[in-house]
């Protein structure tokens, strides 16, 4: 007998689809997970006499299932890059502004251009402002001037402060793309002798996100490919230990909600969720059990925002159909954050009702991500190592 408290989780991407590398395997944190190898069946239609069925044909099998998860730094970035479809991480730029002042959304050096190795579109941190702490924080860049002299953020507001020495952290990043990844996912029974199971050609069909007050910020990594089977060993040459970071909640955790051009960055918001689809398919051949290979369909990010009803503004986005974007900062600590940033989406459903007796109004609405009109990207994540507010 085997317990659920034993089992460990562990990943490596596949160099080719549905064969398992031997290579270090990555350990995984999860609270659950469904993963199953999925088989296809018919019973032979042959008449005979005797009323029995002459026999039962296998006749397709795939991997799939759910890994469940507890959001915390680090521990999904794979996974996140792989849902994008995106071929790697960016890396973090690192400047040091040694006199910077600051008017309206601002930035401007007093000397040289250090601006110039960030590019608009991108979120940065901004730290070590001791005159003006508002002046902190994570922003998106929005335009770079005078060859990197000066910048414009969006995405809280700042106040205008002389010359002063401050940080600027781009982080790393990865947005939608075309690139497909594949994972050989292994279960291990630890609790038994040399009991494993290897999950080959897997790749992630969908990601969610949930965030809703007094909780802790929960997610599930759905995952489509080609098999799995039993072995007696691991297929990796060894592991690398899960990140111990600490688990993410909605209280600590959520730095701010960016609705719009920023002006709406303390949203009252109740809850928010996030979904990414690929619409993958499972390519069959004839002579070949489980998929010969992936195929991908669109990508699809949908979400939903709850929030306090206290104007029209947010509604009326809705009713008039018209376009508005959404970020979503997590933040731990002094230390690592996210962004996950939709740069165009349209609310297409809402509604604020009245439902019962000693509760308030909360607008209700439902949102959908597009390719954004000049970025091109329909979703971007973004990461720091070290954030200093």
């Amino acid at each position: 007998m085997s317990d659920a408290d034993r089992v460990n989780i562990a990943f490596v991407e596949e160099v080719t689809f549905g064969t398992s590398p031997s290579a270090t395997m990555d350990r995984l944190r999860f609270t659950s997970e469904s993963l199953n190898m999925e088989t296809d069946t018919v019973q032979s239609a042959e008449i005979s006499n005797d009323r029995q069925v002459k026999g039962v044909i296998r006749t397709n099998i795939r991997g799939a299932g759910d890994i469940n998860f507890e959001l915390s730094y680090d521990v999904i970035d794979a996974f996140l890059q792989a849902a994008l479809f995106s071929s790697a991480w960016s890396s973090q730029v690192d400047v040091l502004a040694e006199s910077t002042s600051v008017s309206g959304q601002v930035f401007t050096a007093a000397a040289g251009t250090p601006f110039s190795v960030f590019s608009a579109g991108q979120w940065i941190s901004i730290s070590a402002f001791t005159t003006e702490t508002a002046n902190n924080g994570v922003f998106k860049i929005e335009s770079i001037g005078g060859s990197g002299a000066n910048m414009t953020v969006s995405g809280g507001t700042t106040v205008t402060q002389s010359a002063e020495s401050a940080d600027f952290q781009m982080g790393a990043q990865v947005v939608n793309g075309t690139t497909l990844n594949s994972y050989s996912i292994e279960r291990e029974y630890t609790d038994l002798s040399n009991e494993f199971e290897v999950f080959r050609g897997m790749s992630v069909d969908q990601l969610a996100l949930n965030i809703a007050t007094n909780a802790l910020i929960t997610g599930v990594v759905s995952i489509v490919g080609k098999d799995s089977i039993s072995a007696t060993s691991s297929p990796g040459s060894g592991y690398t230990a899960a990140p111990t970071n600490d688990v993410m909640n909605t209280i600590d955790h959520i730095d701010k909600i960016v609705e719009g051009d920023g002006s709406n960055a303390a949203a009252a918001a109740t809850a928010i969720t996030m979904q990414i689809a690929n619409n993958l398919r499972g390519r069959m051949l004839v002579g070949n059990l489980g998929a010969a290979s992936i195929g991908q369909g669109k990508f699809a990010p949908t979400g939903t925002l709850q929030k306090y009803f206290a104007s029209k503004t947010l509604m009326d986005k809705y009713l008039n159909q018209t376009e508005t974007a959404l970020a979503i900062i997590l933040q731990v600590g002094t230390t690592e954050a996210y962004v996950f940033e939709f740069p165009a989406i349209k609310f297409v459903s809402g509604q604020r009702v009245a439902g019962g007796e000693n509760t308030d109004i909360i607008a209700d609405m439902n949102w959908v991500a597009y390719k954004h009109a000049t970025e091109a990207i329909t979703m971007r994540v973004v990461k720091f190592a070290d954030v200093t507010p």
